[in-house]
């Protein structure tokens, strides 16, 4: 018999899931109000990163410009294959059930190394985008531990898995359109130095950054060298940004929000690239050298070079350079990255016009443009025999004859006659014994500057402390060990002699100097005595569509300090200056139609080459024209030359020639210039040909013989007090 329903009961259960329902209502409703409205944000940024890709963009650099605003260093457009490395790791996990493949990888350096496991991404890239490529044509050419280094390092900036691609290619892949997730053609604006090699060693080169972080932003290239490097912060400008949108399935659809990068300020340079090329032109002649053309009545450089060189073009990423190129250069024997026109070498005989400033100058030595001085092919002094480099000497001469005839014997009795304290103090005038090339605030305008030596009783004084000081330290070291090796020898002692006077009189001993100080020195003489600071640098602008906004301003003409030398005296060394080209050592420096003054001069010095211990003797000529209202100072330097004379005074002659040949509407040629390859031949012919001199054996004959015009004879021994 059936019994009837109980609607009680019914009743309850209804109740108690209604009630069930409604708490789970609320509960929903809860979550629902905490994921809409309290971490509604957070939410909504966690849906806009899964659909879209942040992307950082480099600013383009600076512009390096000449004084007349034509480009030493631009950008210009490249075409690569850009790799976005979130994305793409995001697809391949996609596709592989979240699974990514890992893989040990050396990280730090030294006793800091380790293994460290990371995402194999070049696996993923090998397995997903290097097949597709290659049947478009294009062929990958990133390293593998660079690839390696920018995913984990730089995840938010493109990676280039292939530079440089030509249009055609370019026009094919945007056409078949391989649909490689995190793969993309992009166009960049790239460094490019149109004139190639030109002023390299001025503008130095870019590089990809040596540390990177994820913290802060950090270019694609930074300057490595030079002007480059110098003046980063100028030329980096301000990052930009875009954020790409891709579907579902992980494709990049179109571009959602972008910020344009503020390109870095331009950087004004005092140099001429005509000047340059000028110079550059000659100076190609030269194995290993450097040459400086300054204006005399401002101390801006116009031309800076030297040889060998490179082309900055082979070290921009992804450029035309090879990984060998960077090696090669940094251990080629002829040493292309040194800057010559910095670096500090012994004056020799073109010393001897401030020597001869200095006696002019100190009443104690009693000596006049008219004073003469016997001058034979030898003399005794300080227990020596000090030679010139002429047998028979010049006789019973004046300062213009001495001069003109660059006589040894000369200058060694005027040296001693108006003391070292007294060449000293005119040199630090000069500016020798200091670096020069400064900005305003005193940092350095361009790297490497050597200050070069002007020594004297203070500085032997403080060098025989330091040796001192070393050997104490060697001993200190000895006695710690057990005295178990033989006892350290200690330093010889040294003390400031007429002899060490005599040979700094001649631009020998310890006195060095860089081309860029005889510039200084010889633009004093040239403009009356004012000592002006060398200018490299302009000042600083940004290129706006109202014009140039100088953001810096470096002044013209800033006065460093004077010779303090009278104007007939002046006038004295100026007329012998002359003399040196008219009718002395200088001839080959002769133009026609201008009035050319300077000085030649030459020091002996040994180089390893090949193994061997070779003579190498550095050669010069130091010179001003036209004589009566200067304007070009010209500063030619040759390592390996045969003498001053010879070598260095045609090459001066041929840089001023060409100057005023400029100044008449004959202008050079401007074009890309292709690196100076270094040798050890001194000059060659211009048609790239080489006949060794006189004095080119390649031996040490007269390595203690103070040669100084190449004409043969010695001038003394070693002064080192045994």
């Amino acid at each position: 018999m059936l019994q009837p329903r109980r609607r009680a009961n019914l009743s309850k259960r209804m109740t108690a899931t209604m009630i069930v329902v409604g708490i789970a209502a609320l509960i929903l409703l809860q979550r629902l109000f905490v994921v809409q409205v309290v971490e509604g944000q957070k939410h909504a940024q966690t849906l806009i990163q899964q659909t879209t890709i942040p992307i950082l963009l480099s600013p383009p650099r600076g512009l390096v410009l000449d004084r007349n605003g034509l480009p030493l260093a631009e950008n210009r457009a490249r075409y690569d294959v850009d790799l976005y490395v979130r994305e793409l790791m995001g697809n391949y996990a996609r596709a592989h059930r979240g699974r990514l493949p890992m893989t040990l990888v050396e990280v730090g350096l030294g006793e800091k190394k380790r293994k460290q496991k990371q995402v194999d991404i070049v696996k993923i890239v090998n397995e997903t985008a290097t097949e597709p490529l290659r049947n478009l044509g294009i062929v990958p050419n990133y390293e593998i531990d660079e690839l390696r280094k920018h995913s984990q390092q730089r995840p938010n900036t493109p990676f280039q898995l292939a530079t440089q691609i030509d249009f055609t290619t370019l026009s094919r892949m945007a056409e078949r359109d391989p649909r490689i997730p995190g793969v993309q053609e992009a166009a960049r604006p790239v460094r490019w130095y149109p004139y190639g090699a030109l002023a390299s060693h001025v503008m130095g080169f870019v590089g990809a950054p040596e540390e990177q972080t994820l913290e802060t932003f950090q270019p694609e290239v930074i300057g490595k060298e030079g002007i480059e490097k110098g003046f980063e912060q100028d030329l980096e400008g301000v990052p930009g940004g875009k954020i790409l949108k891709k579907n579902n399935l992980g494709f990049i659809m179109e571009e959602q929000g972008y910020q344009a990068p503020v390109p870095g300020h331009n950087v004004y340079l005092t140099l001429d690239v005509r000047v340059q090329t000028i110079v550059e032109g000659v100076m190609r002649r030269v194995g290993r050298g450097a040459c400086v053309v300054m204006d005399p009545n401002s101390g801006d450089i116009l031309a800076m070079c030297s040889v060998p060189n490179f082309d900055p073009n082979s070290f921009v990423p992804g450029g035309t350079g090879k990984s060998t190129d960077w090696k090669q250069l940094l251990t080629a024997e002829s040493k292309p990255m040194l800057n010559r026109a910095l670096g500090a070498y012994a004056p020799g005989s073109t010393f001897k016009t401030l020597t001869a400033l200095a006696a002019l100058e100190n009443p104690a030595a009693k000596f006049t443009p008219q004073t003469v001085i016997h001058s034979p092919g030898a003399i005794e002094m300080a227990g020596r025999t000090w030679h010139d480099w002429n047998p028979d000497g010049q006789g019973s001469i004046a300062l213009k004859r001495g001069l003109a005839m660059s006589c040894n014997t000369f200058f060694y009795q005027l040296g001693v006659r108006t003391g070292i304290e007294s060449m000293s103090e005119m040199g630090k005038r000069i500016g020798f014994g200091q670096k020069l090339l400064l900005r305003p605030d005193g940092a350095p305008a361009l790297a490497g500057e050597d200050p070069g030596t002007m020594p004297g009783r203070e500085w032997m004084e403080n060098r025989m402390a330091q040796r001192k000081k070393s050997y104490k330290t060697k001993i200190d070291a000895w006695v710690a060990e057990g005295q178990k090796s033989p006892r350290p020898k200690p330093p010889a002692v040294e003390r400031w002699s007429d002899g060490h006077t005599a040979n700094t009189s001649i631009g020998q001993g310890y006195v060095r100097v860089t081309p860029l100080q005889m510039a200084v020195m010889l633009s004093a003489v040239a403009n009356g005595g004012t000592v002006y600071q060398p200018r490299l640098v302009q000042g600083v602008g940004r290129t706006t569509e109202k014009g140039t906004k100088a953001t810096k301003e470096y002044p013209v003409a800033v006065k460093r300090g004077d010779l303090q030398v009278k104007p007939e005296n002046l006038a004295a060394v100026r007329e012998g200056l002359r003399a040196v080209v008219t009718e002395g050592t200088g001839k080959n420096a002769a133009v026609k139609d201008v009035e050319v003054a300077g000085k030649t001069g030459s020091a002996q010095f040994v180089t390893r080459i090949g193994g061997s211990t070779v003579k190498d003797t550095r050669t010069w000529f130091t010179g001003f024209a036209p004589l009566k209202e200067p304007k070009y100072v010209v500063i030619v330097l040759v390592e390996g030359g045969v003498s001053g004379g010879s070598t260095c005074a045609p090459l001066a002659s041929e840089v001023l020639f060409k100057l005023f040949e400029m100044e008449k509407g004959v202008p050079p040629a401007l074009v890309y210039q292709a690196p100076v390859v270094g040798h050890f031949h001194g000059v060659t012919a211009s048609d790239g040909s080489y006949t060794p001199g006189d004095d080119d054996n390649g031996g040490l004959d007269g390595f203690f013989n103070w040669l100084d015009e190449g004409f043969g004879g010695g001038a003394s021994r070693g002064l080192r007090r045994r």
